[in-house]
């Protein structure tokens, strides 16, 4: 891609990526990027009155679907309001991508409006991943990065930061990897002393009970369990 913003491609990696919603709640930091969604009306901005319903929002969205949530929040206070269901997305480790607006890269150690210092790793105990983007060219490549994180086993949030500014820039050239060349292999091989174990409780139990957690849900077999 030739001459887009930050927020052009971030934009573009999500249509590339299939990513169908944005779940956001957007402030002055994140202008860039809003700009960018105005003609691209197949990403649909899911909006609510607070960060924490947004996030919710995205971790129903990607255990009901099973695809790797996006959602944008606002710089500090954006992040902070949506900690809770953060926390409980790690948990139980639901992919999500959260990205964030901060101020803009000449500003920042000034202690200027909206600035936080080390924005990026205030969620760190409660992700799979952080990073501050440092450039705009990098764009594609830490989002791509954060979405295979998210999802690569045990999966979890992961978080991202950007300058206002960096949305803003126009960029002369970047690449976008095509998700088919990025996507992990989700298969979780069994274990085959594990499977003889568990034949033989469930043969020899006069009143077995089988309790499945969601990872049937994410990897298959709940067909097969019910059978």
């Amino acid at each position: 891609l030739t001459g887009l913003t930050g927020g052009e491609l971030t934009a573009e990696l999500l249509r590339d990526w299939d990513v169908r919603y944005v779940f956001g709640l957007g402030g002055s930091e994140e202008v860039g990027f809003l700009d960018a969604l105005v003609d691209r009306l197949d990403l649909q901005y899911v909006q609510a009155l607070h960060e924490g319903s947004v996030m919710a929002m995205a971790d129903g969205y990607a255990r009901a679907s099973g695809q790797t949530s996006f959602v944008n929040l606002h710089s500090v206070a954006g992040l902070g309001y949506a900690l809770a269901p953060l926390v409980d997305a790690f948990k139980d480790r639901i992919p999500i991508v959260i990205t964030a607006g901060r101020q803009s890269t000449p500003l920042r150690g000034q202690n200027a409006f909206l600035e936080a210092v080390n924005l990026h790793q205030i969620p760190r105990d409660y992700t799979q991943w952080t990073w501050d983007v440092m450039s705009a060219e990098t764009i594609p490549e830490v989002l791509r990065r954060a979405f295979l994180l998210a999802r690569v086993p045990p999966g979890g949030p992961t978080f991202v930061t950007f300058s206002k500014d960096l949305w803003e820039t126009r960029v002369a050239r970047a690449e976008i990897v095509p998700q088919s060349r990025s996507e992990p292999n989700l298969d979780v091989p069994a274990d085959e002393h594990q499977v003889a174990r568990t034949v033989d409780l469930l043969v020899g139990a006069e009143l077995p009970v089988i309790v499945a957690g969601r990872e049937f849900d994410r990897h298959g077999g709940m067909a097969h369990l019910v059978e």
